[in-house]
């Protein structure tokens, strides 16, 4: 069943992460880096405008994760998973400021992601899913952002909050408006 998938799941990422902050295990990270690297690439290239930009940003992110892990506060960490978005997150942003800050780049193009993104190519997706997608770049970021957790990455509430450093409360909001917001879209482009 998909609940003993999860916890299966969970215990593996409880061991993988007590070898890698315990003995700084490349290995182990190898095996973290192979299960996390579609779900992560699609969460960063979705809020992203080129899959170079997503290819390394997501690298970025695995070497930031993997640093902080063999760090001294590496030990602290709880949730690999959480810890891998919520670095791709602080990247993403960290990136968009910068890129702000040379004044080269318009705002226009550090804002939102033009709908025509190469995402299809990445993850062979049925027409359905392509639709949703271009009706999910409509919404805001945050909105986007929570779908994307909650409905393409199957995140449970509790995670999702971890990674937002929101409470359980203000995600459940979050997403119930987000999808509402997301039917009117759809359904107007029905």
């Amino acid at each position: 069943s998909s609940y003993m998938k999860d916890i299966n799941n969970m215990i593996q990422d409880k061991k993988l992460l007590y070898t890698i902050t315990v003995h700084k295990d490349p290995k182990a990270y190898g095996i973290v880096y192979d299960k996390y690297i579609e779900p992560l690439y699609r969460f960063v290239s979705f809020k992203v405008s080129s899959a170079e930009e997503a290819q390394d940003i997501t690298s970025e992110v695995f070497l930031k994760v993997w640093q902080h892990l063999i760090s001294e506060n590496g030990k602290k960490t709880r949730h690999i998973r959480g810890l891998l978005y919520q670095t791709a997150r602080n990247t993403i942003i960290d990136t968009y400021r910068q890129k702000a800050r040379r004044p080269s780049t318009t705002l226009e193009e550090a804002g939102p992601i033009p709908v025509e993104t190469d995402i299809k190519e990445k993850v062979n997706l049925d027409q359905n899913y392509q639709r949703l997608v271009v009706s999910m770049k409509q919404l805001k970021q945050e909105y986007q952002e929570v779908l994307l957790l909650r409905y393409i990455e199957q995140m449970s509430i509790s995670e999702i909050a971890d990674i937002l450093e929101k409470k359980k409360s203000a995600v459940r909001v979050l997403i119930h408006r987000a999808v509402k917001k997301l039917s009117s879209i759809h359904s107007s482009q029905e």
